[in-house]
């Protein structure tokens, strides 16, 4: 590939692909969305140009739009209730929080009015309401969920605190071997660092008992209400060019 192609490749159709794939996630999520349209088609070697990444967002602005318009609507019928009950439902919660903070984190790369940019941030504190509303909630049916999985191996688990943010994991004499390194493979898991616990503790029994605090991450996790997405190891959070949200 020449070296003017890797140049489009990386400045039009990456940007084009990954704001594509985003309106998929969220598209899934409430299955109400209109699927959105695909990215520009690459043009032909001989019509190659340098455009610059400004033009790309240029580009895309309206489909960035009108995915942050609806979210007033999307957010104000948000039902947590649809996704309590089982781990598996919590991770697809905290997968709605990703995908709109990700959305909103893209802003300062479009060229927005200041009502757009007013819409978006309008947006940004609908979504932390509902955060600091339904994480307490979500922590509390982990750890119930947790229980219950756990309950064979006679392991407890419990949240504490007044949003509940603290989680306690109890495990008794004789749990094997297994379940201790699944246990605490959960603890030290993604969902946890999503779930945003303030505190983990962790007792177990073999030669003596030991209550071991547990670290998802090296940094502490971001209050509820704060907007951040989830990369890999590290919480990220939302940046906003003119300042705070």
């Amino acid at each position: 590939m020449s070296q003017s192609l890797r140049l489009v490749f990386s400045r039009m159709v990456i940007p084009g692909l990954c704001l594509a794939g985003l309106f998929l996630v969220l598209g899934v999520l409430y299955r109400t969305m209109p699927a959105p349209p695909p990215p520009p088609p690459m043009p032909a070697p001989k019509e190659v140009s340098r455009p610059k990444p400004a033009e790309t967002y240029e580009a895309l602005k309206g489909q960035y739009m009108a995915m942050v318009s609806q979210g007033t609507k999307k957010l104000a019928e948000f039902r947590g209730a649809k996704y309590r009950g089982s781990e598996d439902r919590i991770k697809d919660e905290l997968k709605v929080f990703q995908a709109w903070s990700i959305l909103i984190n893209e802003m300062p790369h479009y060229p927005l009015s200041d009502e757009e940019k007013n819409l978006v941030k309008s947006v940004g504190r609908q979504l932390s309401s509902l955060q600091r509303r339904e994480l307490p909630v979500m922590r509390a049916e982990f750890a119930n969920s947790l229980k219950q999985s756990l309950i064979k191996h006679h392991t407890m688990a419990y949240c504490s605190g007044e949003r509940k943010e603290n989680l306690r994991v109890i495990a008794l004499p004789g749990t094997p071997q297994e379940a201790l390194q699944s246990c605490m493979e959960i603890l030290m898991g993604e969902t946890c660092a999503q779930l945003r616990f303030s505190r983990i503790d962790f007792t177990f029994t073999g030669e003596q008992t030991v209550t071991a605090p547990v670290k998802p991450t090296k940094k502490s996790a971001p209050s509820d209400g704060e907007l951040v997405f989830w990369r890999e190891t590290v919480y990220e959070p939302v940046a906003w060019k003119n300042g705070r949200l």
